[in-house]
């Protein structure tokens, strides 16, 4: 399976210009830790974790729907939220993610490959570089 460098995952987010657009970045757990700390790091926004589940290791489903695997102990009221996972294949996860947030001011998505707000790539899987 292709692997993306990290530089061109870099390099795609710089190209976005989300700068002074967000007041916090929120990663899906698990795969959308390390892209969302990546943001939040160039970003200079605080970074938030919200724990949901849809799909296993190869990206079958393993629900029927995706679930909220502990409560948000965290504020987002009334922030512009970007919201970060690696990929999106159904956008299931993000929206249930999205109905979440409704307390946010806005929520807008970013996803390094599939359909989201912001998206790097919309190809075929492949692996991410921080996936050992």
């Amino acid at each position: 399976m292709e692997m993306k460098p990290v530089t061109e995952i870099i390099n795609g987010i710089k190209k976005l210009n989300l700068k002074n657009k967000f007041d916090l970045v929120i990663g899906i757990s698990r795969g959308g830790i390390v892209p969302a700390a990546i943001i939040s790091l160039y970003l200079g926004l605080p970074l938030e974790i919200i724990k949901l589940n849809f799909r296993d290791d190869s990206q079958k489903p393993k629900f029927s729907a995706p679930r909220l695997l502990s409560s948000i102990d965290f504020d987002f009221e009334g922030k512009r939220v970007l919201l970060v996972d690696d990929r999106s294949n159904s956008g299931a996860t993000l929206e249930t993610a999205k109905k979440l947030l409704l307390k946010a001011e806005s929520v807008k998505t970013l996803v390094i490959n599939g359909k989201a707000d912001y998206s790097l790539f919309e190809e075929g899987c492949f692996k991410m570089p921080w996936e050992i």
